[in-house]
């Protein structure tokens, strides 16, 4: 008799109907599309962060060489008419020059004598350019005042155009 009773039991039994199967698949694709946003907000998130830290450890590194540079400068001249400061500094061998930004990299014009154009010994890169790993130097700005430089330069993420951070400095001179 147990056997007739699970006989019938398996033909009687019919299995979900089409609603509970959509209702099943919904609630899945529902469940699927969370984790997905999820994962794309926290990439988001990853990304943003390792710029900023990237960044920030390259800020540290370009101010230590903007101070070195600046800090002996001497011959101090701001042409008004290019927003342009040039300087010298016998250290490193800068006999009337200033910053360029060239592809991505800040160079010193070791003198005003060659224009930035011309590729040269004349173009110093302020740091190597290992430094600037995850990022490119988009934009420098340099004014001297009584004896102080102050200033601010843009760092871009190389991967992601909308990822930039501004960094300002300041220095004193000591000659």
């Amino acid at each position: 008799m147990d056997k007739l009773k699970i006989k019938r039991k398996l033909k009687s039994s019919k299995g979900f109907s089409l609603l509970e199967t959509l209702v099943a698949l919904i609630i899945v694709l529902l469940v699927a599309s969370c984790v997905t946003i999820g994962i794309s907000a926290s990439n988001r998130v990853y990304k943003r962060s390792l710029f900023v830290s990237e960044s920030d450890l390259t800020a540290s590194t370009i101010d230590i060489a903007l101070s070195d540079v600046l800090r002996y400068a001497y011959d101090i001249n701001c042409a008004d008419d290019t927003n342009t400061v040039s300087f010298s500094n016998k250290n490193y061998s800068i006999d009337d020059g200033h910053f360029v930004i060239k592809q991505g990299f800040l160079y010193i014009n070791t003198t005003n004598d060659i224009s930035d154009d011309v590729i040269g010994d004349h173009l110093k890169p302020l740091i190597g350019g290992s430094t600037y790993t995850a990022s490119k130097m988009t934009d420098f700005q340099l004014n001297y005042n009584d004896g102080e430089f102050t200033g601010s330069y843009t760092l871009q993420s190389k991967m992601y155009s909308d990822l930039s951070k501004t960094f300002t400095f300041s220095f004193r001179t000591i000659s």
